[in-house]
């Protein structure tokens, strides 16, 4: 025999068995099949089921623990515990980085924490993923920048930490927290003899012109509509005080409301 049929090394000998791999060298002991024992078949196919079995079972309960904390979180963010919620979201989403629902409530948590980074980082991956859900998240984060501010009051500092949130989160949020001046603006007019320590923090932080034109202005304007005269003069003096540079935009307010009056 020239070669072996098996491995295919040429040989010299005459042996019947390969002397490389050991095996018969006939051609015909390759072509009569061994035929399997009883046992086996039935072997094969238990193992085949516990494996089936085990991978049912590993994916289920995959599923049920995915479902739970998505479920969870929702419900504590409803009920007005973020610090919860992100309790369970943030161990998930280090498993499960581009789920979507996970993203959307962790940005939800996280904005309301004050956790930048993570919400930055949320509202990004989920824009990727699904644009309707990143602008579903970035809505939700227009709407909580400027509550924040309406929340706390004539505090300057919290206002401008809140602008620096926003600002990190970039285009267009912190126009969110510059449209509630005017609320802050009013809430400040409320809020004592010490009113216009607060605006005039904000002036010295170069937001001058967008507290008056986007704060002062619209708190004027709603004076005179409700014919709060006193506090639309206090308002346009301070204005002016604070912000010279701004003061054409304060007559401009008054003028067209006091064409309005003659109108009438």
């Amino acid at each position: 025999m020239p070669d072996c049929p098996r491995c295919l090394v040429l040989t010299n000998d005459d042996f019947a068995y390969c002397a490389v791999c050991g095996r018969p060298r006939i051609v015909e002991s390759l072509r009569a099949p061994k035929t399997p024992p009883d046992w086996l078949r039935p072997l094969q196919l238990i193992v085949f089921g516990v494996l089936s079995l085990w991978l049912v079972i590993t994916l289920g309960v995959a599923f049920l623990r995915e479902f739970k904390a998505v479920r969870d979180a929702k419900e504590l963010l409803a009920a007005g515990k973020p610090q919860d919620a992100w309790a369970l979201l943030g161990p998930f989403l280090q498993e499960h980085p581009q789920h979507e629902q996970g993203l959307l409530l962790g940005g939800q948590a996280t904005i309301r924490l004050g956790r930048m980074t993570e919400a930055k980082q949320c509202l990004g991956t989920l824009t990727q993923l699904s644009p309707e859900l990143g602008k579903q998240l970035g809505d939700d984060y227009r709407q909580v920048l400027p509550q924040r501010v309406r929340e706390v009051g004539c505090n300057a500092e919290v206002f401008l930490q809140t602008m620096a949130s926003a600002q990190s989160l970039g285009d267009p949020f912190p126009m969110s927290v510059t449209d509630s001046l005017a609320g802050f603006v009013e809430v400040c007019r409320n809020s004592g003899d010490t009113w216009g320590q607060g605006p005039s923090r904000l002036a010295q932080q170069g937001l001058g012109s967008d507290l008056v034109r986007k704060g002062y202005v619209p708190a004027i304007g709603k004076a005179l509509q409700q014919a709060r005269y006193g506090d639309a003069k206090a308002l346009s003096q301070q204005a002016v005080r604070i912000v010279p540079a701004e003061a054409g935009e304060v007559r401009k307010v008054l003028n067209a409301e006091r064409s309005k009056v003659m109108a009438t």
